[in-house]
This record gives C-alpha cells, sequence and structure tokens, in this order.
C-alpha cells in the first residue's frame, strides 16, 4: 500500500494556521505508522507477511515474453517419486476437450536455481525465541553440531531447528483427548501458522495467503487419522502454504511488464514446503498448535530461461507415460488412511484445470545437481475410472521443459 500525503502549507504565519498544519502532520504520521503496524500485526492485506502483491490489469501478451537464454546449461531433471498403480494396469488417456482448448502458457519458462544454505549469524537465537513461543524455555534446547533440540517436560513436544538444511519442526504426541473440535469460522487459524514465518522472520516473503489448501482431519480414539469434509466435523485443521514464482518475464499490451504466478510444489503431495496443523480455536501457539514443518530455500539471484514444450507435446508425454503419478484417491476415501493401488482403466483430463506449476526439491543435497534448481511441471488433473467401475481424482505432472534442456 503507498501512502502519498501531500502537504500545502499556506505561506502565512498565523499562529493558528501554523498550529493546524502541525497537528495535521503529526495526525497522519500517527495514522501511517498505525496502519503499516496493522498490516505487519493482523491482517496481512493480501499475504502473510504484510506484502500487498500486484495483480496484472491486462493479460500478458505471450508474443512479448523472455526468450530462453539457457542460463545454467543442461540440467538434470528433479526427481519426483510417483504413486504405483495395481500389477497389470494398462491405462488409457483421453480429454474432456479437444486439445486445441489447452491453457496456453510462454514459450520459454523461468528456471530457478538456489544457492546452499548456510548458518547465519543470528539464526540461534531466532530458534531461541520461536522456542519460547511455542512454551519451551529459552535455554532448554539441545545443542549439537547441526540440530538444536527443545522437548517438553512430559515429552509429548518436540521443536527442533537443523542448523545445516533451515528445517523447522515441532511435533505433538497426545491422545485424543487433547484435539478439540474446530471452528466453522476458520479464519483465525492462518494467523498462527503466519505468526511462525514472523518469528523465523524466514527470508521467504513469496508465500502467498491466498495460495494455501485446508485439509480438516479428525483424530479418533485409536490414533488414526480421517479426512471429513467439514471443518466443524473435524478437530485438526492441516494447512497448506504454497510460495508463488514468476513463470516467465511478459508484457502487455501497452508493454507493461505482467507476472505470470505460478503454486512450489513439494516431490510430495502431502508434504509441502511450509505444512502446518492446529487444533479447537487456534489461536494459542502453546496449544492450539499441534505441529509445523517450513523448509526454507533461499534463491540464487539469477534465473535461467528454457525453451517449454507445447501443451500438445507434455499431453503426448503424458500419453507415453512419461508423467508422474502425483496424487490419486477414490471419491469418497479417506486420503489420510492407508494408500490402496488401483487397477486404472482411463484417466480423463479435465482440459481446462490443466496449469503450469513449480517443484522445488525437498532439501539441497550438496552431490545432487538436480537438488539446485527449482523446475516447471505441467500438472495435468481430472476422474480416473478404475476397472471395477469406481471414479477417482488424479494429478499427473509432466516435465515442461523442452527435452535438449535436460542433461
Amino acid at each position: 500500500m503507498t501512502f502519498d500525503y501531500t502537504y500545502k502549507l499556506m505561506s502565512t504565519v498565523l499562529g493558528k494556521t501554523t498550529s493546524f498544519v502541525r497537528k495535521s502532520i503529526f495526525g497522519t504520521i500517527v495514522l501511517f505508522f498505525v496502519v503499516t503496524i496493522l498490516q505487519i500485526f493482523t491482517g496481512f492485506l493480501d499475504g502473510p507477511l504484510g506484502i500487498v502483491t500486484t495483480r496484472p490489469t491486462q493479460p500478458p501478451n505471450l508474443d512479448k515474453c523472455a526468450v530462453a537464454n539457457n542460463t545454467f546449461g543442461k540440467i538434470p531433471s528433479l526427481k519426483i517419486p510417483s504413486l504405483t498403480l495395481a500389477t497389470g494396469t494398462n491405462a488409457k488417456f483421453s480429454s474432456d476437450k479437444p486439445s486445441k482448448e489447452f491453457p496456453q502458457f510462454p514459450s520459454a519458462l523461468n528456471v530457478y536455481k538456489l544457492d546452499k544454505i548456510i548458518e547465519g549469524l543470528g539464526d540461534v537465537d531466532k530458534a531461541r525465541a520461536t522456542a519460547v513461543s511455542l512454551g519451551f524455555p529459552e535455554f532448554g534446547g539441545v545443542t549439537t553440531q547441526e540440530i538444536i533440540r527443545w522437548q517438553s517436560a512430559d515429552e509429548r513436544r518436540v521443536f527442533s531447528f537443523d542448523k545445516t538444511t533451515h528445517i523447522w519442526e515441532l511435533t505433538s504426541n497426545y491422545g485424543s483427548s487433547n484435539y478439540s473440535m474446530l471452528n466453522a469460522s476458520f479464519s483465525t487459524y492462518p494467523s498462527v501458522a503466519q505468526l511462525i514465518l514472523r518469528n523465523i522472520q524466514t527470508s521467504e516473503s513469496n508465500y502467498s495467503n491466498p495460495d494455501i489448501e485446508y485439509d480438516y482431519i479428525l483424530r479418533k480414539f485409536d490414533r488414526s487419522f480421517e479426512s471429513v469434509t467439514q471443518i466443524s466435523k473435524g478437530n485438526i485443521l492441516k494447512m497448506k502454504f504454497f510460495k508463488v514464482l514468476d513463470i516467465a518475464e511478459c508484457k502487455d499490451s501497452s508493454d507493461k511488464k505482467v507476472p505470470i504466478p505460478a503454486k512450489v510444489y513439494a516431490p510430495e503431495y502431502k508434504d509441502q514446503s511450509y505444512t502446518a496443523s492446529v487444533t479447537g480455536q487456534g489461536i494459542d501457539l502453546t496449544k492450539d498448535l499441534i505441529s509445523f514443518n517450513l523448509r526454507e530455500v533461499k534463491l540464487s539471484k539469477t534465473n535461467g530461461v528454457y525453451t517449454s514444450k507445447t501443451m500438445d507435446e507434455a499431453f503426448l508425454d503424458l500419453q507415453n507415460n512419461k508423467g508422474v503419478l502425483y496424487w490419486i484417491l477414490l471419491e469418497g476415501n479417506n486420503s489420510y488412511g492407508t494408500y490402496k493401488e488401483l487397477n486404472i482403466e482411463m484417466f480423463e483430463i479435465a482440459v481446462a484445470k490443466t496449469s503450469l506449476v513449480y517443484v522445488e526439491p525437498q532439501k539441497y543435497i550438496d552431490n545432487d545437481e538436480s537438488t539446485f534448481y527449482i523446475q516447471p511441471f505441467f500438472r495435468f488433473e481430472g476422474k480416473a475410472k478404475t476397472t471395477d467401475g469406481k471414479i477417482a481424482d488424479f494429478i499427473f505432472l509432466v516435465p515442461a521443459l523442452k527435452a535438449d534442456s535436460y542433461s
């Protein structure tokens, strides 16, 4: 939000006027700071860190996008584990609309390089401050060469910070009686998870408030978990936060730069780079926040631009089994139950839901170059039909770059 206050002071020395102007200036300054503080601590006008994102007023002209420069040379494709199907599955692929109706994307896409994270001077202080906010004693953590770890007196709650990978994690292991039913109005829940981001002071300012996926979960007395369709029927709300990156540098018809945002996913669907689970009212960090996992990454100042496949090429790759089965679940089944392999007869792609996303590595590994980059993928989703007539939701990911971009 931009504040543009212009004061036109009349050329007069009248005491009353001068006093009035001074009071006006003082009042305006106070208002500025009040609004700024409210932005930071409460209502994130657009994002959890108080950052207002600029949304394009005109769509991008795909003929006015940056061209490929292959900055990093050939790159290794990111390894993403694929879910398995039942032995003997021989599924076919179709689409609910002609291929010409697939969404169109720029012909060259950004690839983001990661820098290795190293321990910073103030990291231990941030970890201690975060531990205190979670109810642990400031200096009660056990420190090793890599990890600082706090544990509650009853040993059921653990908070840790890995200094070498910048992975922050809170876990708890309480009985079902410690989980309270959720509030049907969950507007307060994201603020608890966002408060963690502020406590950690993560450099990842591209976590976007609108890009949060919610799972409603019922923790049962037998300690099993069941996904439910209504928040009022659950006692755990799991929030998955997604960073946002631009897929290309494009301009609109008036040559104004237009961002094209895309969500950043983790290699496994349920395990995104920042997840947080709350119970009850979702207000108290020491009681209502039952777990979170945050993996920080550090983007290099330079990104590359690489030639993209066409949608027809990507769909052909999918049909030739060159995609990754990222997610599949029978309609009405428990998404937190045991995974069961399905025998699929047909995958039908919902053309209008096709999108372009990024996938970041689970963590940066020194001797694995595939973990040095955040790479683009086409996301295909739709309905699958099993050989016994049941319907399942699915997601496939297909590498978005031309084959000669990969090593």
